[in-house]
């Protein structure tokens, strides 16, 4: 493609310019020249004159003298000669004129006028030189110069010259231009066409390099520059396809994995349904068993012998133990398919200690085992929880303590009141410790640890893990310590009806959209690990670097499902998850420059608002668009 505007605009705007260039300084060249040459002709004029008249002041005395009239005539005659001198006179001292030369155009009167008015208003130019002798002034030499040849000669010197200039001007212009067309405009052309084609992605014809100069390595950046394109051009075509092909691999992936994944959740949830289900049918049959033998045992019609009630009691023995590790697993089950319903209510804490020390006092009187109730004279500490659950992770944690401790030992049950707002339930044993490269694996699941088996070989392994899990959900937390040869005390805390600051999970809180039920379930989770700990403890920050964290991956979440389910005004709902993360970051830098009460509690009451307004308020209005986009929000989470 060529560009035959911008080529002809350039070389006239060339021509208009470099002629305008020359003109102007030619035409002022040529005025200064006239001005000058006015200036000669006129001085030589003035010069020519002065010695006229310096000439008849010098042979007039002796004719004026003797009054030679005629041989005055001669002189002026001769004078006036001079085409430049229009009239001559020779004026007495009373100013009468002597003799005068006139044209035929004028009389003496109108010279005499011209003379009277000094040269004023009249054309022509007037000098007067005077007639001396001895020392008298015998009378004055006047001319009347004619100045109209002279402008004659300079508007004739003036063409010429600008005649001479507008020839100068055009075999300049034309020789910059053919200069200028050489080295300038014929490789601008070349690479104007070699624009014009690498414009249409033609990168193959090079521009030719006519000349070593700038124009000359312009050029030669120019064919650099499509080279380099060009060879751009081929490694990005490359590159496209691989991309393509990785996009295709990742797609193909990323749909192995979403299956891999949905089979993975089926696979989770059909175990959990499994382990529920067989749960349910293990222990419908065991109820039966330990029925029976039970009924076998106390039936006052046919007694048992002594080596049938030992069966009888081995019977009773394994299926209460079966029974344990069912309601384990299915507690378990429950927990993992989030199926666990909590049944919150205000309960004595101490009143439920009671009750399980009282169950589990007699696993402890065949090893001479004591469990001491120190709860029990205490003031009461009134908690918000669920009873049956409550009483599920103490009989756990007592239990634990009577199987790991040493025969004659004792196990000791206190209740303490934090200034947190919790109640502190703490077994001790006697036992056998826990090693201390053991202490990370305790809460884990089905994990047993190495201890002596002749003292504990039964169990799941998922007991204490349970119990952690069912605190949590309950907005409290669990722990231990340890000195191995000396014993354990695992501790919970749970919250006291008087702490108005914390939240549990229970199907109030539910807004419908699984995906966004689990993130919130796992945040007041961590929101309860905050609360429940002290100002003062190490591990507060990795907590709530922990709950800043898991709150920007659940805004993308739920940013996500938001926009595959056409949510209305989900800009407004994201610019809102934008100003929360910004107040929280805020509150949190405050806290951990200042490490005191009143910036914790600020950072903590805005979790509870944010809980209260935002979740509970706007959150739920997403569940409405969510519906029967199951499988599309589960591609878009997997994307995050």
């Amino acid at each position: 493609m060529r560009f035959p505007g911008l080529a002809t605009s350039l070389r006239y705007k060339l021509i208009l310019s470099t002629a305008a260039i020359l003109l102007a300084t030619l035409g002022l060249t040529a005025l200064y020249v006239g001005h000058v040459q006015s200036r000669l002709l006129s001085d030589s004029l003035e010069d020519r004159v002065r010695a006229l008249g310096n000439f008849v002041s010098l042979i007039s005395p002796s004719s004026i003298y003797a009054y030679d009239i005629n041989a005055l005539d001669r002189f002026i005659h001769q004078i006036t000669t001079d085409p430049d001198i229009r009239f001559a006179m020779i004026i007495a001292p009373n100013g009468a004129p002597l003799t005068t030369v006139t044209p035929p155009d004028m009389d003496r009167k109108a010279i005499l006028s011209i003379v009277g008015q000094a040269d004023r208003d009249s054309p022509l130019h007037v000098a007067r030189y005077p007639i001396m002798a001895n020392g008298d002034r015998l009378g004055d030499v006047v001319f009347g110069v004619e100045r109209s040849r002279l402008r004659s000669q300079v508007n004739a010197y003036l063409v010429n010259q600008i005649l001479i200039d507008l020839a100068i001007v055009s075999f300049l212009v034309a020789v910059i231009y053919w200069v200028l067309h050489v080295t300038v405009l014929k490789p601008v052309t070349h690479l104007m066409d070699g624009a014009a084609r690498v414009g249409h992605g033609d990168y193959s014809q090079r521009v030719p390099v006519s000349s070593s100069d700038e124009m000359g390595r312009l050029s030669g950046c120019f064919n650099a520059m499509t080279e380099r394109i060009r060879d751009e051009q081929s490694a990005l075509k490359t590159l496209n396809r691989e991309l393509a092909d990785e996009i295709e691999f990742r797609r193909n992936a990323e749909k192995h994995l979403l299956e891999a994944k949905q089979a993975a959740e089926d696979a989770s949830r059909a175990k959990s349904d499994f382990l529920a289900s067989m749960s349910h049918e293990l222990r419908t049959p065991l109820n039966a068993i330990l029925g029976f033998a039970q009924m076998m045992q106390y039936d006052p019609r046919q007694p048992l012998t002594e080596k049938q009630n030992e069966s009888v009691e081995s019977i009773l023995t394994g299926g209460n133990h079966l029974l344990d590790l069912v309601n384990e697993v299915l507690d378990l089950a429950r927990i993992e398919a989030d199926r666990l319903e909590l049944q919150l209510e205000e309960v004595d804490a101490g009143a439920l200690i009671g009750d399980c020390v009282a169950m589990t006092r007699p696993l402890g009187e065949g090893r001479d085992i004591a469990v001491i109730n120190e709860a029990a004279g205490v003031p009461a500490a009134i908690v918000r929880t669920d009873a049956m659950r409550f009483k599920q992770v103490l009989i756990n944690l007592l239990s634990n303590a009577i199987k790991f401790n040493r025969d004659h030992g004792a196990v000791t049950v206190r209740l303490d009141q934090t200034e947190t707002g919790y109640a502190r339930i703490a077994v001790t044993d006697t036992g056998i410790g826990i090693a201390e490269k053991d202490f990370p694996s305790v809460f884990q699941m089905f994990h047993r640890l190495n201890v002596d088996p002749m003292i504990a070989r039964e169990g799941t392994g998922i007991g204490l893990a349970v119990t952690k899990l069912l605190v949590e959900r309950m907005a409290g937390r669990a722990g231990f310590t340890s000195t191995e040869g000396v014993g354990s005390t695992f501790w919970v805390e749970l919250p006291l009806t008087s702490n108005t600051d914390i939240l549990i999970w229970t199907n109030a809180l539910r807004v419908g959209v699984d995906a966004i039920d689990r993130d919130h379930r796992t945040l007041v989770m961590l929101w309860g690990k905050v609360n429940a700990h002290d100002i003062h403890e190490l591990d507060l920050d990795d907590v709530i670097d922990e709950l800043l964290d898991y709150t920007n991956h659940h805004f993308r979440r739920e940013e996500a499902i938001m926009a595959v389910c056409g949510v209305p005004d989900r800009e407004v709902h994201a610019e809102r998850h934008r100003e929360l993360i910004t107040e929280l970051n805020a509150l949190v830098a405050v806290w951990r420059e200042r490490r005191d009460l009143a910036s914790f509690l600020a950072f903590r009451d805005f979790l509870k608002e944010w809980w209260t307004v935002h979740i509970v308020k706007q959150d739920t209005k997403i569940a409405h668009y969510a519906k029967k986009h199951e499988a599309e929000i589960e591609i878009a989470l997997l994307r995050i």
